[in-house]
């Protein structure tokens, strides 16, 4: 993979949030108020998201080892932080801004970009590079296969439809660069081992890895992170999702060692994917979350016309 290409494409289509006339009315009649302001608060949600892989995008930036990628993640950042604009600016539009959220989920947000600064900074950083280098992945896959699939269905409004398009053709030059990473780190490793062959010292591994940085160890972050998002709860439940993103979303995940072949050999891939295969085949064949699903699109189907 050519990634000074992908860099070039990057900076060439780069895009602005003032492309877009944000005062122009909303065509979303079909849709209820109370549901327009339910997708706001999950847009800003997601945006709150997007600036934390922003942060992630800036400590590979840091720790990867070719000046191009480092070019091309420092972008990535950027572009990261303009999908987070333009999702304030959506979420805006359907009445509904930043401080609407609720105080613990704009704090959470606030811990986690200042925690992830601090260990970029730190001597920890190379190790949250190498646990990281698929992680982003995996988020970025289900941003692609489950959240812009059901925003757009719960929207379905063509200055929103504009915008995503243009988030989505900037996810998809990341999803190549992050396949891109897997690859780098697994030679990374191979190189690691072999420098060190005969040491008695061995690559750290995701099982034996600690790291004493303030986004695990300490008390408060926790406390807050996980209200912080079951907040935002209630207005997820009511968006379609339907059954079929998840399958899609695993088949995603699964078929990741076919662009990176040696995915299954990097030691933060096989965790994770295990996790989200057993989530994916609960969510598939759970009879309650189909029902309830069932119910929120039959509710949904009275107000919007998709």
């Amino acid at each position: 993979m050519n990634i000074q290409n992908i860099l070039d494409s990057s900076i060439r289509q780069k895009w602005s949030v003032s492309d877009f006339d944000w005062d122009s009315p909303v065509e979303m009649d079909d849709v209820s108020l109370k549901q327009q302001k339910n997708l706001g608060r999950v847009l800003l949600f997601i945006s709150g998201i997007e600036r934390v892989g922003a942060e992630f995008f800036r400590i590979h930036a840091d720790y990867v080892d070719d000046p191009v990628a480092s070019q091309l993640f420092n972008v990535f950042a950027e572009d990261e932080e303009r999908h987070a604009d333009a999702e304030l600016e959506m979420a805006k539009r359907l009445g509904v801004k930043w401080m609407d959220l609720p105080w613990i989920t704009r704090l959470t947000f606030k811990v986690i970009q200042r925690d992830l600064n601090n260990i970029r900074n730190s001597k920890y950083g190379s190790s949250v590079h190498r646990l990281g280098s698929t992680m982003i992945l995996f988020a970025e896959l289900g941003l692609d296969g489950i959240v812009m699939p059901t925003l757009r269905n719960g929207m379905n409004e063509p200055l929103q439809d504009q915008v995503w398009k243009r988030i989505d053709q900037d996810e998809r030059r990341h999803i190549a660069m992050d396949y891109w990473l897997i690859e780098n780190r697994y030679e990374r490793n191979v190189a690691h081992i072999i420098q060190n062959a005969g040491n008695s010292r061995k690559l750290p591994s995701i099982k034996n890895l600690r790291i004493p940085f303030s986004l695990l160890s300490s008390v408060v972050t926790p406390i807050i992170v996980i209200p912080g998002f079951l907040m935002v709860g209630g207005p997820a439940a009511t968006m379609p999702v339907q059954a079929k993103f998840f399958k899609n979303y695993w088949e995603l995940v699964k078929n990741v060692p076919k662009r990176a072949p040696h995915a299954p050999q990097v030691a933060s891939y096989s965790a994770p994917t295990a996790f989200i295969k057993n989530i994916s085949r609960f969510i598939q064949k759970s009879t309650l979350i189909n029902f309830a699903w069932k119910r929120i699109s039959s509710t949904n189907n009275m107000t919007h016309s998709y």
